[in-house]
């Protein structure tokens, strides 16, 4: 299992944030870069990961934690921890 540690106190923006998953998780072209597309990928084409999420307390993040959380319960080949 590849375990990914995503510091979202290393990103200015969520295109940051986008761009770093997609660029460790290897997503596909297609990939939106938006948080609806984060969860279809999650759920449909990521397998053996996990990610670990250290919260940067930017009022964004939420929306991705969302994604990470729903995306895990829905597909068991992803899991995510995120810290306080």
């Amino acid at each position: 299992m590849k375990t990914v540690v995503m510091d979202f106190r290393d990103f200015e923006d969520k295109a940051a944030a986008h761009r770093f998953l997609a660029a460790q998780l290897d997503f596909p072209d297609y990939y939106g870069h938006n948080l609806d597309a984060l969860y279809d990928v999650l759920t449909s084409d990521v397998t053996d990961v996990n990610l670990l999420v250290l919260p940067g307390g930017k009022d964004w993040e939420q929306g991705f934690f969302k994604a990470f959380t729903d995306a895990a319960a829905e597909n068991p080949g992803f899991s995510v921890g995120i810290r306080a």
